[in-house]
């Protein structure tokens, strides 16, 4: 490691750490989401609502508290979200069968589609930056993430903004339920 090199992650390396976050945040928001998400097949989708495209395809028929907390945003916020979604024909709106009084959300076939077209343009768009890296750096690259991850998991409010809401992809080895394990006993549930 050069001098210039041991500055950057010792003393004042936080500064440095921080452009380097910024500057991997805009990779990956620039370069990566915003070009999956004015595809064609995303239908020029923003960013939240993909992410209620991503919730309402792993949590069928859900309510809208449901996505309300499922996306860590207020209820009027969800309610405008599925609004949205809904002028665009991605989502409907459908009583739920055993409670008339309950209303559930469910993607509609074109908002399944763009949910997984547009996944799937974010998926090949990362690993045509990822091919850059040989392959022992790209699983430093995951590696690494991995351990700042569980490093900074230290308390019930950041595992609750980080965790992804998985639903019907919940995965029990999920790097945040491991998280959860450690700092309370209990496996979070899937939701």
């Amino acid at each position: 490691m050069t001098a210039s090199e041991s500055e950057r992650v010792s003393g004042d390396g936080a500064a440095y750490v921080e452009k380097l976050w910024l500057m991997f945040d805009r990779l990956l928001v620039h370069s990566v989401a915003e070009r999956a998400l004015s595809s064609a097949a995303a239908k020029d989708l923003t960013a939240t609502q993909f992410d209620g495209l991503r919730f309402l395809a792993r949590h069928p028929h859900c309510t809208i508290g449901d996505i309300a907390g499922g996306l860590v945003v207020s209820y009027p916020a969800a309610t405008r979200l599925v609004s949205r979604l809904e002028k665009r024909g991605l989502a409907a709106r459908t009583p739920a069968q055993t409670d008339h009084r309950v209303v559930n959300v469910a993607l509609t076939e074109l908002g399944s589609q763009a949910e997984r077209s547009t996944r799937a343009r974010r998926a090949a768009l990362l690993n045509r930056v990822m091919e850059n890296l040989p392959d022992s750096r790209r699983r430093s690259l995951v590696s690494n993430l991995e351990r700042f991850l569980s490093s900074t998991l230290t308390d019930r409010r950041l595992i609750t903004t980080v965790c992804l809401r998985c639903g019907t992809d919940h995965d029990d080895n999920c790097l945040v339920n491991r998280a959860n394990i450690a700092l309370t006993g209990s496996p979070l549930s899937p939701i």
